[in-house]
């Protein structure tokens, strides 16, 4: 794996080897997936349905028909620029996460704890299995998601049971076809950002 975006440029080629993709919308919320495409498969899906046509969107994507687990950047480490800089313009970060597990899991971290708790209880209450944080808790402050404006933000970690659930298959082409539990599992994401933006606006400026 690679220390830093500039180290990983020198190596690996963009729009071969891995892609880009930045929409920055009129909100204060992002819904990041830093470890896209074939790095953590499904992540990128899942931030883009997320982010609909409401909240700023990135996904940093693996293209390689195999061995994109070189292409992770750890969240603390994470500097490509538009990704360090959407998030940094941006009051909230959502980034979601994927990582091997046959358990179908989601961890909920980040240090917005009162938005991941609400985000963990929406989940729960449609039948997701939320899974204990250990290495998941996402609290760093250099975590991409903690550098929002608020210096809080919300990581989402998924086992590949539970991705394998949301598509097809996991493989490029599969995840074209996402099933109910994705369609689900998004709008309950989606739910939980508007209640952080009614949140927002409800705090005195």
């Amino acid at each position: 794996m690679y220390r830093s975006y500039s180290e990983l440029q020198g190596s690996e080629k963009i729009g071969r080897d891995y892609a880009i993709r930045v929409a920055r919308r009129n909100s204060a919320i992002a819904v990041m997936a830093p470890h896209g495409g074939g790095i953590e498969p499904g992540t990128s899906e899942l931030a883009l349905a997320v982010a609909g046509s409401e909240y700023s969107f990135y996904a940093f994507e693996g293209l390689k028909e195999n061995g994109n687990g070189v292409l992770h950047i750890t969240s603390t480490r994470f500097d490509e620029p538009e990704g360090a800089a959407l998030a940094a313009s941006s009051m909230t970060v959502l980034a979601i996460h994927g990582y091997e597990g046959g358990d179908p899991l989601v961890h909920v971290g980040g240090r917005d704890t009162d938005a991941g708790r609400r985000v963990g209880e929406l989940l729960a209450s449609s039948g997701f299995k939320i899974g204990e944080n250990g290495r998941w808790r996402g609290w760093h402050p250099g975590n991409l998601c903690n550098r929002c404006q608020s210096g809080r933000g919300i990581q989402i970690e998924l086992t590949g049971g539970l991705r394998s659930r949301m598509f097809v298959r996991l493989s490029a082409e599969g995840r074209h076809e996402p099933s109910g539990v994705f369609h689900l599992f998004t709008g309950l994401l989606r739910q939980a950002l508007r209640e952080i933006e009614h949140r927002s606006a409800s705090y005195p400026a």
